[in-house]
């Protein structure tokens, strides 16, 4: 594969404005007092389906084993924003799901996230456009 200079420029700008929003999301998150894996994680649960999630499917979505998984869900309940619930079929099965507290707090977070990427629509919407471009060619 031939790999010419505006491909390399397109995804070091992709790249680039990733590190910018990824910092942004961190002094965002570290401002209300979570750390960004934790906001991931109050992500992944508030976007399931059901409201919650399986503490299995929470780890792989999560990308950790299920021990660290665990850890942080626990730091997480205690900090108020997240609760548990044995399943009644099995319980060895734990199911999380958003606290009132967790749910606001994500949703002000989510707005602020939405805010910052609104302010950067041009630079993302211009790098998925020459993305596209150079996939097509």
């Amino acid at each position: 594969m031939n790999i010419d200079q505006d491909t390399i420029r397109a995804l070091a700008g992709f790249r680039s404005a990733l590190r910018k929003f990824l910092t942004y999301s961190e002094e965002a998150t570290s401002g209300t007092g979570v750390t960004s894996q934790q906001y991931q994680t109050l992500l992944a649960i508030g976007a399931a389906e059901e409201g919650g999630v399986a503490l299995g499917d929470l780890a792989q979505e999560m990308l950790l084993k299920p021990n660290a998984t665990v850890q942080l869900v626990d730091r997480l309940s205690a900090m108020g924003l997240v609760e548990r619930e044995r399943s009644d079929a099995n319980r060895r099965n734990v199911h999380v799901s958003l606290s009132a507290e967790g749910r606001a707090l994500l949703g002000r977070l989510v707005a602020a996230h939405l805010d910052q990427l609104a302010k950067r629509r041009k630079q993302f919407a211009d790098i998925v456009r020459r993305l596209k471009q150079m996939r097509l060619e």
